[in-house]
């Protein structure tokens, strides 16, 4: 079903917030990572950040200066030295 989405995607030139409900992370190299279809920033320092991507799950983001260099609605980027992006259930203690 995902490869159907993105070919859709593909071909009609849509965002992909606007077709999918599903969050979406791209990381380049170790200093940009982009999140589109985030729910919730939680924790934002310049070592850690939080976001909320659905009802049960959290990307956890840690490094050193990160900064959020753009942010809207559903979509941020963050830039800083990323040693570590991890997928954690919301009711973990981390």
């Amino acid at each position: 079903m995902n490869n159907l989405i993105s070919e859709l995607i593909d071909i009609a030139k849509l965002p992909f917030n606007e077709v999918s409900s599903d969050f979406k992370i791209i990381m380049i190299s170790n200093k940009v990572l982009h999140i589109s279809n985030f729910t919730k920033l939680l924790d934002y320092t310049n070592q850690k950040i939080v976001i909320k991507v659905n009802k049960k799950q959290n990307v956890i983001i840690n490094g050193e200066d990160l900064k959020i260099c753009q942010i809207n609605k559903r979509e941020l980027a963050i830039k800083g030295k990323i040693l570590t992006c991890d997928l954690g259930d919301i009711n973990e203690k981390k």
